[in-house]
């Protein structure tokens, strides 16, 4: 374990004061676990998520989080912990760091297999290789992510189709085709589309 990277889907259960430390794993079980250093390295995981992170990245950062001491017995007990959340589904243990970003860099940039898929109208496969099913904003979005080119020219090449009709952008029930009043609609559309293909694990570096 200690020589793998680590990710996990588990999300701490909000509680009135916040976040608690039990977590849920989707579609699965809630796990409560006996040990601040493996909280701590828990809710680490589930901000990073859907990225994994090395184990000895996951033990600094939980030791720093939790104000434990590096000492052999406190790593022992994270990667005994560790593995037996794999057991359960509730870690993935990886030899290497996936493929992928998860903030949108100045010209994002997908797979040319997903960019396809997006043209075609299909659930694209991420860098997780999941099938992800998006709306008709992001796979247009998507299936112009070539690493070549930059927000600004996403939004104009989105405004371009919104003009020509060859995508309908709606305004109280009113199909909008001004350009100056495009842009301001799809620039925040924008942003959540690249933030959420992020999210997917659809975006690489």
């Amino acid at each position: 374990v200690t020589s793998l990277h680590v990710a996990s889907p588990a999300t701490p259960l909000a509680s009135g004061r916040g976040h608690s430390d039990t977590f849920q794993v989707p579609d699965g079980p809630t796990f409560t676990p006996g040990h601040a250093l493996v909280t701590a390295a828990f809710h680490h995981l589930a901000e990073t998520w859907r990225q994994s992170v090395s184990f000895d990245d996951l033990y600094d950062t939980a030791c720093r989080r939790a104000g434990a001491a590096h000492d052999a017995g406190a790593r022992q007990i994270l990667a005994a912990d560790l593995l037996l959340g794999y057991t359960a589904n509730a870690v993935e243990l990886r030899t290497c760091s996936a493929d992928f970003v998860t903030m949108p860099t100045a010209k994002p940039k997908a797979s040319a297999l997903a960019r396809e898929q997006a043209r075609r109208g299909q659930k694209p496969t991420n860098r997780r290789h999941e099938g992800v099913a998006l709306d008709d904003l992001s796979l247009r979005v998507l299936s112009l992510l070539d690493g070549e080119t930059d927000r600004g020219a996403l939004l104009e090449a989105l405004v371009g189709m919104a003009v020509t009709g060859a995508m309908r952008v709606e305004r109280g029930g009113t199909r909008v085709s001004n350009a100056g009043a495009l842009r301001t609609l799809l620039s925040p559309a924008l942003d959540q589309a690249l933030a959420n293909l992020a999210r997917c694990a659809l975006l690489v570096a």
